[in-house]
């Protein structure tokens, strides 16, 4: 289970593209920051992580996300107990940082 993380709703695709968080490992029983992108389709509701190209920003929890047309905004947050001041945008039409 992942916690900390964004969530933004692409509604022209009826898509749910989540970002980053914390998600606790049971087998080392640490926790890992993570910078994986998902999307649940909610016609299907079908969780899957899509290709993505580009430069991955740092993973990171406690950020925030919005949508501005086809592009992910996903700025701050918090990794190695250090603040992110970093602005990421994702091309979600290409699946790009």
């Amino acid at each position: 289970m992942v916690i900390q993380h964004s969530a933004s709703y692409l509604p022209d695709r009826q898509l749910l593209i989540s970002f980053g968080g914390e998600a606790h490992n049971e087998k080392t029983n640490k926790t890992v920051i993570t910078d994986q992108v998902m999307v649940l389709d909610t016609e299907i509701m079908l969780w899957y992580p899509p290709s993505v190209s580009g430069q991955v920003p740092s993973g990171r929890s406690g950020h925030t996300t919005s949508m501005l047309q086809n592009q992910l905004l996903v700025f701050g947050g918090v990794k190695n107990n250090k603040w992110q001041k970093s602005l990421a945008v994702l091309d979600t039409m290409r699946w790009m940082w």
